[in-house]
């Protein structure tokens, strides 16, 4: 699902930390967990027990994940 994702939506130039897919899964897991807002990223992030769910070390804050949907316009999405 992954390299679909970041064949699909070709935002970045290059990859340093998070890639597209780690962004666009990071949101989605968020809603799917009753999340309203970006900022209820930071309560996953120091989640222990969501980021072992997700098999991930750490996952994009809310102003990163901010600066991720920043990127897009009408015409993306």
């Amino acid at each position: 699902m992954a390299r679909r994702i970041n064949r699909g939506c070709p935002n970045f130039k290059f990859c340093l930390t998070y890639s597209e897919a780690d962004q666009v899964l990071n949101i989605a897991f968020n809603l799917f967990d009753d999340g309203t807002c970006l900022d209820h990223l930071e309560l996953r992030r120091n989640d222990e027990a969501w980021l072992e769910a997700l098999e991930a070390h750490r996952i994009p804050d809310p102003l990163t994940a901010g600066d991720f949907c920043w990127r897009f316009n009408e015409q993306h999405i």
